[in-house]
């Protein structure tokens, strides 16, 4: 506003406009920008309801019942439909022939996943992350590694002890905790840091902190 305030008294009409004519004639511009804007974007995106700023479509999905609201826009715009979460566009698809045919014929478009911005800050393997990579032939490698590596048969029965070990322990662990405030310590244990601890680990959800106490 103030830059508008700026060219107003610039070409001399601050003593022709008032304050609140300005704000609307603001207003109506920056609503036809966003139109204009939401009408040349569109490009090949399948129909859907106008966004409003900031929020997007978000208040049509409201409510208890998020799927209901969904089921009314597919109502509307059929079964494949353009909603802007926020400021990101989302295709919704909610024909189950449809879906099938996205993902067995064009399932490289949809393999992908957006980076999270918590990932993308500080982590620096995510370039050898298999969950993370972008379809490619690094991604390609990776996964029949990991198919052939990890979650193989033979792999998965050679790691069995270990899993049904692990579930031992847990459930060991929820049974002495579950004495004196329990919520308070799974918040604190499970949110992160236990869960990463023990699959990366594979160690009790304080073994770890003994470790380095003793040491």
């Amino acid at each position: 506003m103030v830059w508008i305030s700026l060219i107003i008294i610039a070409l001399g009409l601050d003593n022709v406009l008032d304050y609140p004519s300005i704000s609307v004639a603001v207003l109506i511009g920056l609503t036809l920008f966003h139109v204009l804007r939401w009408l040349t974007n569109r490009g090949k995106l399948p129909p859907g309801p106008f966004p409003l700023p900031v929020i997007g479509n978000l208040h049509l999905i409201g409510g208890k019942w998020h799927h209901q609201g969904l089921a009314r826009l597919a109502e509307k715009y059929g079964p494949v439909m353009n909603l802007k979460l926020g400021t990101v566009n989302t295709v919704i698809i909610s024909s189950a022939a449809v879906a099938r045919e996205a993902l067995q014929k064009d399932s490289s478009l949809s393999s992908c996943r957006p980076l999270p911005n918590a990932l993308a800050g500080g982590l620096n393997y995510l370039g050898n992350s298999v969950v993370w990579l972008p379809v490619s032939p690094k991604w390609r490698a990776l996964r029949k590694l990991v198919h052939s590596n990890i979650f193989s048969p033979l792999s998965l029965d050679s790691n069995q002890h270990l899993r049904d070990r692990k579930i031992r322990d847990l459930i060991l662990h929820y049974q002495m905790k579950s004495q004196v405030n329990f919520l308070a310590w799974c918040h604190k244990n499970f949110q992160g840091e236990g869960s990463l601890r023990m699959l990366c680990w594979l160690q009790k959800p304080n073994q770890r902190n003994d470790s380095r106490k003793s040491s």
